[in-house]
């Protein structure tokens, strides 16, 4: 399995919105997903968070807090153990 970030723009001005998508490739099924994203809050600021396909066919939990560092997404289809 690959996983990668990608954003469509790779320079910005302070308040501009950046997209920053994660792309999971080779992808031979997932029975669970501990997804932690950290990044520098003082240049950054989470304000969504969506998920897409992959995400959307088992129980996924996005976190609550947008500000919470590292923001963790979990997912899960029933048989897998999360710690």
């Amino acid at each position: 399995m690959e996983i990668a970030l990608s954003a469509v723009k790779t320079f910005v001005h302070p308040g501009d919105t950046v997209v920053v998508t994660v792309d999971i490739a080779k992808n031979p099924g997932i029975a669970g997903l501990c997804l932690k994203l950290s990044y520098d809050p003082d240049a950054l600021t989470l304000t969504n968070v969506q998920t897409g396909d992959l995400l959307q066919s088992g129980n996924c939990t996005p976190g609550g807090d947008l500000a919470a560092m590292p923001y963790i997404l979990l997912r899960e289809d029933g048989t897998a153990h999360m710690e």
